[in-house]
């Protein structure tokens, strides 16, 4: 298999390379952890010496080619708005996480961002330019839609939304066009603090997570985030001040109007002690540092990671919880991180290459084990499905999915060059 990076440096380019109808898989910053980079991809397509271009208007941002989501925060600051959500890697560019559906902690407050997309512009297979909106998409199926109902409270569900033209492209990961510009509605820049809660660890008792969580449920306006890293997943990051390995840790990005407020009622419940203040530079530097940390980790020791991308209920993050405390006693380094508020957690098994077969076991039950459940679920609540989490995401998909998938690549991608080996492709 070829294995090798063509670079496109305009539109005309593009359209040149696609008359050549060569299957590729688009990527710029490389920074998705469903892509196993070390493997043979075919052709990469990479759109990061493309022209870009960032212009603000009334309350809304229109993007062009491959702008970081660090440069759209610097650009969006001088006009006091931001972005509602974003990834924790500001490295990454804003349209690739268009779409791969990457939503980001302060989905928490401002809910995902396939929500805050206004219109996207693409490039068609025939290397023709097409602009969507959210105006209703007739062409999905009454039973697609059906099914995605029952996770829209999710923050992604196992099958892209579909539901507005603008849903084409979102979450769709490159398999029906190219995105080339979109347009999204931005939020009021607010001042933010930083506060800290030291807590047990959740695999001796978790009771006190659970009490804080439900009291978070209802300051949704107040608290823009909720991120959750456990003392496993600290132990790959970078010391940080007031930092105790010892234990698990919350932190809260809060509106500073409302800062007091919010701390009066977790101190009604919880001591004053395990409180305190961390400056936001320090702790966006800390909540960075631990997926990467542990990439590098991975990278150095040849190890692989497999992760959960799990959301539920919140009424359900008990039984998500307890399933997670099985998978410790398995025997196989582990460390628990994500986004707290919003019962969406990434449980890491991190094996060397030799336990990399029993780690695939344990987590195909994992998955197996959640399609029994009771309640729905998303198994992949962000980042995409990409390579890796692909036989996992089949289990959550009936005829319905795999006929409207095969109804779009035929109209969209009749030539099955825009990654061929994507989940629509299955």
């Amino acid at each position: 298999m070829i294995n090798s990076v063509k670079y496109i440096n305009n539109l005309e380019e593009l359209r040149l390379f696609l008359k050549q109808k060569t299957p590729f898989l688009l990527v710029s910053s490389e920074t998705s952890t469903v892509i196993p980079w070390n493997e043979e991809l075919g052709l990469k397509l990479n759109l990061n010496k493309m022209p870009k271009s960032m212009k603000y208007t009334e309350g809304f941002v229109t993007i062009t080619g491959p702008v970081t989501w660090e440069e759209i925060k610097e650009y969006l600051s001088s006009f006091n708005v931001e972005m509602p959500c974003s990834p924790t890697e500001k490295s990454a560019c804003v349209l690739a996480g268009i779409a791969t559906s990457a939503t980001g902690e302060r989905s928490f407050s401002y809910g995902p961002l396939k929500n805050w997309v206004h219109e996207i512009t693409y490039m068609n297979y025939l290397g023709e330019i097409k602009k969507l909106n959210r105006e209703p998409n007739p062409e999905i199926s009454s039973n697609y839609k059906n099914d995605y109902n029952k996770f829209s409270e999710f923050k992604n569900a196992p099958f892209p939304k579909l539901t507005n033209g603008v849903d084409l492209m979102i979450g769709t990961e490159g398999q029906l066009g190219i995105i080339l510009e979109a347009k999204l509605k931005t939020v009021e820049r607010y001042q933010v603090e930083c506060l800290m809660m030291k807590l047990p660890s959740w695999v001796v008792n978790y009771s006190a997570h659970l009490k804080i969580f439900s009291l978070l449920q209802g300051n949704r306006s107040k608290v823009l985030s909720a991120e959750f890293f456990d003392q496993a997943a600290l132990n790959f990051s970078p010391i940080e001040k007031n930092i105790d390995r010892g234990f698990d840790y919350l932190a809260l990005e809060i509106k500073k109007d409302f800062f007091d407020e919010i701390v009066e009622k977790l101190t009604n419940e919880f001591s004053a002690e395990a409180f305190f203040v961390m400056e936001i530079s320090e702790y966006m530097r800390l909540r960075l540092a631990i997926p990467r940390s542990i990439n590098e980790h991975n990278q150095r020791f040849s190890m692989r990671k497999l992760g959960t991308d799990i959301q539920v209920p919140g009424e359900h993050l008990k039984d998500l919880l307890d399933l997670f405390i099985k998978l410790t006693k398995e025997g196989l380094p582990f460390c628990l991180f994500g986004h707290f508020g919003d019962a969406h957690l990434h449980f890491n098994l991190v094996s060397s290459k030799d336990d990399f077969p029993r780690a695939k076991q344990i987590m195909d039950q994992i998955y197996e084990e959640m399609t029994h459940w009771k309640f729905p679920l998303s198994p992949f609540a962000e980042h995409g499905i990409g390579l890796i989490k692909q036989p996992f995401v089949r289990k959550y998909w009936s005829e319905v999915q795999f006929k409207e998938f095969k109804k779009l690549k035929d109209k969209y991608d009749p030539e099955r060059l825009f990654f061929p080996r994507g989940f629509m492709n299955l």
